[in-house]
């Protein structure tokens, strides 16, 4: 059962890689098969090795468009590591995270994506840990169920459209709604799950879009923050 669900979690994963601008294409046409071979191959140790299963990809975008000081405008690397061990302890993660950046397997401006094999409380020391690398070195860290990637939500049809604003176009929303402070939007949680899947950062600003049938097209925005 464990394989059956890395198998159909993988695509999930690889699109939700492709809606953030990472070229997958040395990932997407294993077969299953080569999947299973991998998977029978990776170890369960739990800990910042590269693992066979694991998953490293480059975010780009247009050259003409790069901007250093704009995560949405900046190229960087996104690591998924997978945790399949039973029983993972918040600390054990927190060692995994805290090798990887220290090895220099990622940078601090690169994304680490955990996937780990039992549901994770996402609430206290391990909450805390994330937001405070997020704050202090803009590090974004993502936790993710290996269960809650067995159905794609981004392809569910009641699932509206999700657009993450640059820093440019949320300071224009800001100003077209004169608002004195972003805060002054309406809020989504990072553990949001649509925000999980398009990976949405502390202070970001999403443009939500729904088509309506009596009325076109309905356009909202929400701040992204902690819970």
């Amino acid at each position: 059962m464990e394989f059956e669900h890395i198998y159909k979690s993988r695509e999930t994963i690889l699109d939700m890689l492709k809606i953030r601008n990472c070229d997958v294409s040395s990932y997407e046409n294993q077969t299953k098969e080569e999947l299973n071979i991998i998977f029978q191959q990776h170890g369960t140790k739990g800990n910042s090795e590269v693992d066979a299963l694991d998953i490293i990809v480059d975010r780009k975008v247009d050259k003409d468009k790069e901007l250093d000081t704009d995560i949405q405008l900046k190229n960087y690397k996104i690591m998924v590591k997978y945790l399949t061990n039973s029983k993972v302890r918040n600390q054990n993660i927190i060692n995994c995270i805290e090798d990887i950046y220290e090895q220099e397997i990622l940078s601090k401006d690169d994304v680490l994506i955990i996937i780990t094999k039992d549901k994770i409380s996402y609430q206290g020391v391990l909450e805390e840990y994330i937001n405070r690398l997020h704050y202090r070195d803009g590090t974004f860290i993502q936790i993710l169920w290996l269960n809650s990637l067995l159905f794609n939500i981004s392809k569910h049809e009641l699932v509206p459209q999700y657009n993450i604003l640059t820093n440019e176009k949320k300071q224009a929303l800001i100003d077209r709604l004169y608002l004195e402070k972003e805060d002054s939007l309406p809020f989504i949680l990072v553990t949001d799950p649509a925000a999980r899947y398009f990976g949405m950062r502390i202070g970001q600003v999403c443009e939500i879009e729904y088509n309506n049938e009596t009325n076109g097209k309905n356009k909202f925005y929400r701040l992204c923050v902690a819970n």
